[in-house]
């Protein structure tokens, strides 16, 4: 379903082709099996080619991350021999659309188009553009609403631009998700009593919580 997997993570290239990659995000609670689905690359002009066929034995894990790159040892930024999960062959260029699909019938699952776009490929109609390429810039990142990824229809301004210098991290299958992402926790005093209110993102292998109290005589 769209918004199941995110890309949440793209850079064309950093100093060179060879340093391209995308990352992928489970915005689920199930693990997802991508057999059937595709990584597929199209140029500015709307030429589409197939970066990667993703089998299954391709298993992503709920609420965990998936990198692809064209080399196994990605080095880009201050982030060095981070292992990819899969490799591709090379050839994202600066001014270009990504998109992961169903292989079937090439229905599209999240895309992102950045550069000037002459033939949008993937059902866009807007393009994240900047002043500088992209391999100056470093990388294109999904920002995160609360601690879930959202698209809203083909709005490539939920990207912002990370530079170069400032990539810090590039997430991958071994960054291990929070079992429980909490967004909001409050209190209320009512007499004798305290109402708890609290909500959560996320919960993966979470059994249910347990609510702990002691008298305040013994509170020093």
């Amino acid at each position: 379903a769209p918004n199941d997997i995110m890309i949440t993570h793209y850079s064309p290239r950093y100093n060179t082709a060879s340093d391209e990659y995308l990352v992928l995000f489970n915005n689920t609670n199930s693990a997802i099996d991508m057999n059937g689905y595709e990584f597929a690359y199209s140029t500015a002009a709307g030429v589409v080619s197939v970066k990667k066929s993703f089998t299954a034995t391709t298993v992503i894990a709920a609420r965990a991350y998936y990198l692809l790159s064209p080399n196994i040892s990605v080095t880009v930024g201050s982030v060095s021999n981070k292992t990819a999960d899969a490799t591709y062959s090379a050839g994202l260029a600066d001014a270009g659309q990504v998109a992961i699909r169903k292989t079937s019938d090439g229905s599209v699952i999240c895309a992102l188009a950045a550069g000037a776009i002459t033939t949008f490929a993937f059902g866009q109609t807007t393009s994240h553009t900047s002043t500088t390429s992209s391999s100056s810039q470093g990388a294109f990142q999904l920002t995160a609403s609360g601690p879930t990824y959202t698209r809203t229809g083909d709005n490539n301004a939920d990207y912002t631009l990370v530079t170069a210098s400032s990539i810090s991290q590039v997430p991958s299958s071994g960054d291990a998700p929070l079992p429980v992402e909490l967004d909001s926790f409050t209190a209320l005093a009512h007499a004798s009593k305290v109402e708890l209110n609290w909500s959560t993102a996320t919960e993966v292998n979470n059994y249910g919580f347990e609510i702990e109290r002691r008298s305040i005589m013994n509170v020093q």
